[in-house]
């Protein structure tokens, strides 16, 4: 019998429906008063479940028994209070009365071991009721570590989320050949590691949808059938948001599992007549024969919560900091796409005349500087003869002064003495007389009669080669 207790304003009835006659039968002898809005809500609850076991009645012809209270714990004892044919409802004001009926073990979760060590452990007496036993007791003493919701449950109190569904914990796509067309390269196989990857990656998309929270593999494994015997192989794979690249990622971990799997059941290169097996050069897919495959599946497990929902994301600052990761990597795809679908940029080609022009002042200043008379070293302080610099044709340059004794100094020509001096040897910077006027360098190996005139040189070569 199915007992619905409604107090109606201003007058009290009680619905009492039978699955089996299926009619009502009016008693007004009994009711019972809805205190709160809790009461109100948990009534309008139990018309709903009345309504599943009337189709389920009509449909299937079972009878069944049913709990409402305000939390699963309490009903789920209510559910099995009442068999086989009625609906039990506990109202908030009820609950401490309607838990002394029963016994800790009855409770969801501490039936067996877990209930029989909390009786060990505050020394429940057997002749007594143990949850009324531990109500008794100070809320301080049932906070132990290993149960902590403990006063709670026996108070009839402990709440826990509710699941509309049942958690997924693995998905799998799989095909069954047909005999006259099964696989028989590994390159058949590809296609259908497509098809699965795609479909595994739809289903995800669907559950996100439909939990709100984004969930992502972290194991991908195979399965093969082959003459009567099924072989299987995982791998792990890094937990990847994107719907896109986490299904390149399926499609390239199941290929070098699917080959490394006919590997240890076969050896593909003896089968294949070759020594070894160069997939990337020599062998690509298609021309690897392998023992036909009946059936293949594709499967993902081991699926992992992001903390990111869809629809917000939490405020702590691990959240955003990924969230700002997440944005910047897509920006940065975007525009390497962009970067590849866009025109090449022409780089303007440099002026060098312009160049040719800087050398050409530089050597005017130069000559425009008054020449100082130096005196010659005497005979003994004079240091080994040296070679001297090979002269080349200068550049025709106008001179402002012509009647400068001081000779001109090229740049262009220095640069390829540089070259032909290089190879021979010389002397080094030590072994030049300090006392000499001349200066030796030891990068073009000969000796000038200005030092910093010969730095400038070596700078005004090294803006050339950077301009150039």
């Amino acid at each position: 019998m199915a007992t619905l207790m409604i107090r109606y304003h201003p007058f009290q009835q009680i619905l009492t429906f039978s699955l089996k006659d299926m009619c009502f039968v009016e008693d007004p002898e009994q009711s019972v008063s809805l205190c709160d809005w809790d009461d109100l809500i948990t009534v309008i609850g139990s018309n709903v479940v009345l309504d599943i076991r009337r189709e389920i009645y009509s449909s299937l012809e079972y009878t069944t028994s049913a709990g409402i209270s305000r939390n699963k714990n309490t009903a789920k004892l209510a559910g099995g209070f009442l068999k086989p044919d009625n609906q039990t409802i506990i109202l908030n004001s009820q609950i401490p009365s309607f838990m002394k009926k029963f016994e800790l073990n009855d409770i969801n979760g501490m039936g067996g071991k877990a209930g029989d060590q909390i009786l060990r452990r505050f020394n429940v007496p057997p002749d007594v009721n143990s949850i009324e036993y531990l109500n008794q007791l100070p809320a301080k003493d049932l906070s132990v570590e290993e149960y902590p919701n403990l006063y709670d449950i026996v108070q009839g109190d402990f709440s826990q989320p509710l699941r509309d569904r049942v958690e997924i914990k693995s998905m799998m796509s799989r095909k069954q050949m047909m005999a006259k067309n099964p696989i028989k390269t590994v390159y058949d196989s590809i296609d259908w590691i497509k098809t699965f990857a795609g479909d595994l990656c739809n289903r995800l998309e669907d559950l996100d949808e439909e939990s709100g929270v984004l969930t992502r593999p972290r194991t991908v494994s195979v399965n093969i059938h082959i003459k009567g015997s099924s072989n299987s192989k995982q791998c792990s794979i890094p937990v990847v948001k994107d719907l896109k690249k986490l299904e390149a990622l399926i499609i390239a971990s199941c290929m070098t599992l699917i080959v490394e799997l006919l590997n240890s059941m076969f050896d593909l290169a003896r089968l294949n007549s070759v020594e070894k097996l160069d997939f990337k050069n020599i062998h690509p897919y298609n021309k690897i024969d392998i023992p036909h495959i009946h059936n293949i599946a594709c499967i993902i497990s081991n699926l992992a919560k992001l903390e990111n929902s869809i629809d917000v994301f939490t405020t702590s600052d691990k959240s955003s900091a990924n969230k700002k990761l997440f944005e910047q990597f897509e920006q940065e795809q975007k525009k390497n796409v962009e970067s590849q679908t866009a025109d090449p940029v022409v780089q303007p080609k440099m002026n060098k005349v312009y160049i040719n022009k800087l050398f050409q002042k530089y050597e005017q200043d130069q000559s425009k500087e008054p020449v100082t008379q130096k005196k010659e070293p005497s005979a003994p302080n004079k240091a080994p003869t040296k070679t001297k610099r090979p002269s080349a044709a200068p550049e025709k340059v106008p001179i402002s002064n012509p009647s400068s004794k001081k000779p001109k100094y090229n740049i262009l020509d220095s640069l390829k003495n540089r070259t032909n001096k290089s190879s021979s040897p010389g002397p080094t910077s030590r072994d030049v007389d300090p006392s000499s006027s001349t200066y030796y360098c030891d990068i073009c190996r000969d000796s000038f009669p200005d030092s910093q005139e010969h730095k400038d040189y070596h700078f005004a070569l090294e803006l050339s080669k950077s301009l150039n």
